[in-house]
């Protein structure tokens, strides 16, 4: 018999506000914002070679953003097999959002188009087939206001 990872499903609605939260994070923190932890005017252009760190954080933004979707998607009973289609959608979406989102960067000055954060943005996207991967042992129980059900 196969033990199942019990995995709880909040509010709907709340999955969703998580992604639209995030959505924007990555839009303030990409255009016009100084991301938490880094030095103000290190984002400019000029860098030469790749900045491992920056990279880095992309990877996990679009990597929490793809998870996320991925979460708001999921309903009871977790399916037994992985919904390809589905995660290459995800993956595509949080990859063009991404892309957008650096195309965008151009009409800022403080900012430069870089095709290492695209790449980086999509790798983080395909984190989400960890998801996939695992969703056949996952067991999801939705908790939301006055519920409790298993």
């Amino acid at each position: 018999m196969m033990s199942h990872i019990k995995i709880p499903l909040i509010d709907k609605r709340l999955r969703i506000s998580a992604i639209v939260v995030i959505v924007v994070a990555i839009l303030y923190y990409s255009t016009v914002g100084t991301p938490p932890g880094s030095v103000a005017g290190s984002g400019g252009g000029g860098n030469s070679g790749v900045n491992v760190l920056l990279a880095t954080d992309h990877a996990l933004a679009y990597a929490l953003l793809a998870w996320s979707v991925a979460y708001a998607k999921a309903t009871p009973p977790a399916s037994d097999t992985v919904p390809w289609k589905e995660a290459v959608l995800i993956i595509g979406g949080v990859t063009v959002y991404g892309f957008s989102v650096e195309l965008l960067q151009l009409w800022f000055p403080e900012r430069f188009f870089d095709p290492v954060d695209i790449v980086s943005n999509a790798v983080g996207a395909v984190t989400v087939l960890g998801w996939y991967l695992l969703e056949p042992y996952m067991k999801f129980f939705e908790i939301g206001l006055g519920t409790n059900s298993e």
